[in-house]
């Protein structure tokens, strides 16, 4: 006020980074698989339209190919947390966009929130093998398991939506895995 600046719009007066705020309004495999590492690991505020994204520094190229993807114009943060192992660095950006939370909320039901209310997105099964891919990534891991007899993959994702585990357990049987 003392300097006699005046917003203009409650988006743009609050953006420091640029993005592409049309990144996520079309279903395709990749706004799917964004979609689905976001509902795992991002943060993202409906108040303020903010989205946010921090990985372990071992996960920092997922990272720039995410800020890849949606045109991410700005710097990427690090921070350490506790001891510095080389485990605890994170690596991070922050952007704001309306547009983009509005469209992660209603095109793949991604909000705030949501570690036990995430509801699965509509999809067809290759944008959902996609968002899987995502979630897997974010919260989950594929290990192998070999016995005496045969080799066996197992698939973990860990959430606490009993809609997601659901959707899972679907999902792994449309594609005749149980």
């Amino acid at each position: 006020r003392k300097l006699g600046l005046v917003r203009t719009t409650s988006d743009t007066w609050r953006r420091v980074n640029q993005i592409d705020d049309n990144a996520f309004s079309k279903i395709n495999v990749s706004t799917s698989y964004w979609a689905g590492l976001l509902a795992a690991d991002g943060t993202i505020k409906s108040g303020k339209p903010h989205l946010a994204l921090e990985l372990q520094i071992g996960d920092e190229q997922l990272l720039f190919d995410f800020a890849n993807f949606i045109e991410y114009q700005g710097k990427i943060g690090y921070r350490t947390v506790g001891l510095t192992d080389g485990r605890n660095i994170y690596a991070s950006l922050h952007c704001t966009s309306q547009k983009v939370v509005d469209d992660l909320k209603n095109i793949f039901n991604v909000t705030s929130r949501k570690s036990k209310t995430l509801c699965p997105p509509e999809l067809n099964i290759r944008n959902a093998l996609s968002f899987l891919g995502g979630l897997i990534d974010g919260d989950g891991s594929i290990m192998s398991k070999v016995n005496r007899r045969y080799g066996e993959l197992q698939l973990l994702v860990v959430t606490a939506s009993p809609r997601i585990n659901l959707w899972l357990k679907n999902l792994m049987s449309q594609i005749g895995l149980k």
